[in-house]
């Protein structure tokens, strides 16, 4: 039989306002006590393998008929980053279990993240049980905590849009290099590879005086995939934002990267009079949305209006997984 376990945590500072809910489920640096844990135990960085496809669960107490969101495909976004797990949804409206779960999260009755996981592998480094690899069940909005220093909280978002754009590996797309020195560039599939492991990438309109999103607060979302970089941007409801969202409306808008050319590594090659660098780890500073004439080869932006209606045979589908 297959071992389910649960290890909950809780929050140093709980914020609450609006219906996005956000969190870290679970500290990699920590160490959870025997008298929380059964045994001191930590998890290592990477040992829930979300790339591993599975479908994944925000409940409440872990009560799977008490689902509020889920993965993929469900509202519920979970990434491992250098602190540890963490998750951001923003639930179905207009639910009466999601309107009572963000009240008692808002009221501090619940306070606290539990992962659902069986241990796949693990070792022991002293008298502390270290998990290298876990298959994660889901999460659970939960009451009693067993990790501390980490935080569950609730943000209201208001939009002017989302951005959806890409960048594309293996076709060359013309340069505004910082340098000049070249006129094409092409990306590599492992180019972007260090910025999405650091997850604290920021998107920014023209330059960083019109900041749009940030990977760490889950407003922005960076998927890899065979063709390049899937990125979708929710255009906060500011001046910056609603620009974004206008000029989109009239003229081609693209998302590119910020590259710092010195901390990357590329071939330089030439075609004819063209100088092309290929890089193989483009290091990232933001992403860059606008417009501009020497955009060929990159893919034009699509806004799209914020819309959280829920219609009717999606609402029939989720009462059928017991979600409503």
């Amino acid at each position: 039989m297959t071992k389910i376990e649960r290890r909950s945590t809780d929050q140093a500072e709980l914020r609450v306002a609006g219906r996005r809910i956000e969190g870290l489920a679970l500290p990699f640096a920590e160490v959870c006590t025997a008298t929380r844990c059964g045994r001191p135990e930590r998890f290592e960085p990477g040992a829930f393998g979300l790339g591993e496809a599975r479908t994944r669960w925000l409940d409440v107490g872990h009560d799977r008929t008490r689902v509020i969101a889920y993965s993929p495909g469900g509202g519920l976004d979970l990434r491992e980053t250098e602190r540890g797990l963490e998750l951001s949804t923003d639930p179905l409206p207009e639910l009466p279990l999601v309107d009572r779960t963000l009240d008692e999260i808002r009221r501090g009755t619940l306070r606290g993240l539990s992962v659902e996981f069986h241990a796949r592998e693990e070792r022991t480094d002293g008298n502390v049980r270290v998990l290298e690899h876990v298959d994660l069940s889901g999460v659970g909005i939960v009451r009693t905590p067993a990790y501390t220093g980490t935080s569950v909280e609730t943000r209201e978002t208001r939009q002017a849009g989302t951005l959806r754009g890409s960048i594309p590996f293996g076709s060359r797309l013309e340069c505004e290099c910082q340098t000049g020195a070249c006129q094409t560039v092409e990306f590599d599939a492992t180019a972007f590879d260090e910025a999405l492991q650091a997850d604290r990438l920021i998107a920014v309109f023209k330059d960083y005086g019109g900041p749009l999103a940030a990977t760490s607060r889950g407003t922005m979302r960076i998927r890899k995939t065979d063709a390049g970089l899937d990125v979708e941007i929710d255009l906060p409801d500011t001046t910056v934002g609603r620009d974004v969202a206008e000029l989109a409306g009239s003229v081609p808008v693209i998302v590119r990267p910020l590259i710092d050319e010195a901390a990357s590594e590329f071939d330089q090659i030439t075609d004819g009079d063209e100088l092309i660098n290929v890089y193989s780890s483009a290091a990232t500073r933001a992403i860059l949305v606008g417009t501009t004439d020497q955009r060929e080869g990159w893919p034009e932006a699509e806004i799209a209006a914020e819309d959280r209606a829920v219609d009717q045979d999606e609402a029939r589908r989720l009462m059928l997984l017991g979600m409503l």
